[in-house]
């Protein structure tokens, strides 16, 4: 249990490095893109300058001593007095002293007024950094001015107060009701501040950097979520019905990467002069991972090649992998059995010979329709004449005995046919062979559709061998050939920019002495 764990959390991080290694570019275009934007968006708003002047509000005190509750009603009046800064007279007299091209209320925008303790802060906007510390200073002495103003008018009213009652003026009275006076005094004047307190550039582009990024990778889950293309073997592996799930009929046999040929020819290892090529070598996988699966098996060994739409490889990889088998030293019968678009008989001069339908209408004897080939152990039965009714010929029990009778003359028999969306053909052939190979382009292949396909040949024959992926955009697998001297992949040097040769070099040697240095190791 805790080995298959493991092997789970490898799946998933490999699953995550796939995505990662895909949609890097759309993710780090979501966090560029949105930091950039973010960047010249601060660039162009104007930049707001914030001073600050800080007052300090002192209580009537007792002439005799000051007390902590001195201090806290100093506290208590900071609060208060607070409000009492951003009050029209105050801000008219602000104005009316700096001139001001605006009124009140744009004034007041531009003034936030908090406390700290005794101390009220002034804080002052304005995109000019002078006038933001002149507005500040001016506002703080003009509220102290209208402040000491009103208080002075509280004592003059109250002196009146005592003279209907005939009370005279008296200096200990005058003197005790100033000690019992708020003070307001200017402990630090507001200065032209040297930085913008807006916009925060740095602050803006990280943050829409992250943002950008969040957006990209929910872009990406759904992009993930709502795309059912195969373009790897680890996309087969979470097709239903492929190996490791829990209807495990299915394996993957490897993959082909994709070749660069000429217009109206296919990628072929049969005048191959280099066995050693990247080409070749997949082949040699591909059929090491066949005979590794009737290795246990005493089955016959005849095996039908087929796709799930037209186009996907199936005729190019049925003959390269009869064509590397048959070089491996195995007695191999190549067999078209599309009688709808046949094109085996092209890669091997064949046009025009007698074939399968031959020796399924009996005008021909099986001997007579094998065809030696230029490849050692490997020949080939053509399609023969195209028939009006091709499925109704492959599903007869001519087909099934013939197919038989091949079995019993090579080691391998592989049948090319059409596709299995395309015409109910190779289902015919499929109850009458041995196994079956599904080709998959990595380009053009679907999950629904590779899962159709699985199923309907299922039905037909239970025994389906595996899964060939094909034309793979070589990236990471290319290492491999690089380190064991197969220099020759699917971009060969002609097609390359100037720039690539350089860096494919560089990694490759640094990929080799990596390797050299686990072998020495281990």
């Amino acid at each position: 249990m805790q080995e298959t764990s493991i092997d789970e959390e490898r799946q998933d991080l490999r699953n995550y490095w796939r995505v990662l290694s895909r949609w890097w570019w759309l993710l780090t275009l979501g966090l560029v893109s949105a930091a950039m934007a973010a960047f010249f968006v601060s660039q162009a708003i104007t930049p707001i300058y914030v001073s600050t002047v800080k007052i300090l509000v002192q209580g009537g005190q007792s002439p005799t001593a000051f007390s902590v509750g001195d201090i806290q009603a100093g506290r208590q009046l900071a609060e208060t007095y607070g409000d009492l800064i951003k009050t029209r007279s105050v801000l008219e007299r602000v104005t009316e002293t700096l001139t001001l091209p605006y009124g009140v209320s744009r004034l007041n925008d531009k003034i936030k007024v908090g406390s700290i303790r005794s101390i009220i802060e002034v804080k002052v906007s304005d995109p000019n950094p002078q006038l933001a510390a002149t507005i500040a200073n001016t506002t703080a002495q003009s509220f102290i001015d209208d402040f000491f103003a009103r208080q002075l008018t509280q004592i003059a009213k109250f002196q009146a107060s005592f003279s209907q009652y005939g009370i005279t003026e008296n200096s200990s009275i005058l003197a005790s009701q100033a000690a019992m006076l708020t003070t307001l005094s200017i402990v630090e004047a507001a200065t032209p501040p040297s930085a913008a307190s807006s916009p925060r550039t740095r602050v803006n582009v990280v943050i829409a950097a992250i943002l950008g990024l969040v957006i990209a990778t929910m872009i990406v889950f759904v992009l993930e979520r709502i795309d059912d293309s195969i373009r790897s073997a680890d996309d087969l592996r979470t097709i239903k019905g492929l190996k490791g799930s829990d209807t495990s009929v299915l394996s993957d046999l490897g993959w082909i990467g994709e070749q660069r040929v000429q217009s109206g020819t296919f990628p072929s290892i049969l005048d191959d002069k280099d066995s050693r090529s990247a080409l070749s070598e997949s082949y040699k996988y591909l059929t090491l991972n066949v005979e590794f699966s009737y290795q246990d098996t005493d089955k016959s060994k005849s095996i039908l090649v087929t796709s799930a739409l037209p186009g996907e490889g199936k005729t190019t990889n049925v003959t390269n992998l009869a064509i590397a088998m048959a070089r491996g030293g195995k007695s191999v019968v190549l067999v078209d059995a599309d009688l709808r678009k046949p094109a085996i008989h092209l890669a091997f001069g064949l046009k025009g010979r007698q074939g399968l339908t031959n020796l399924l209408t009996g005008t021909a004897t099986v001997e007579e329709v094998l065809h030696e080939t230029s490849v050692e152990n490997l020949r080939v039965i053509p399609s023969g004449p195209l028939p009006p009714n091709p499925t109704l010929m492959l599903k007869s029990n001519t087909m099934r005995e013939a197919i038989k009778t091949l079995v019993e003359k090579a080691d391998y028999v592989f049948i090319d046919s059409p596709p299995v969306l395309g015409a109910a053909d190779p289902l015919a052939i499929a109850a009458s062979v041995d196994a079956v190979i599904l080709v998959v382009d990595s380009k053009k292949a679907r999950r629904t559709l590779v899962e159709r396909t699985t199923q309907s040949l299922q039905q037909a024959n239970e025994a389906v061998l595996g899964v060939l992926l094909n034309k793979v955009v070589e990236k990471r697998e290319a290492y491999y050939y690089r380190y064991y001297g197969y220099q020759e992949s699917i971009n060969d040097s002609k097609d390359k920019k100037w720039w690539q040769l350089p860096v494919q070099r560089l990694t490759g040697v640094f990929t080799r002495n990596e390797a050299r240095e686990r072998d020495k190791k281990g």
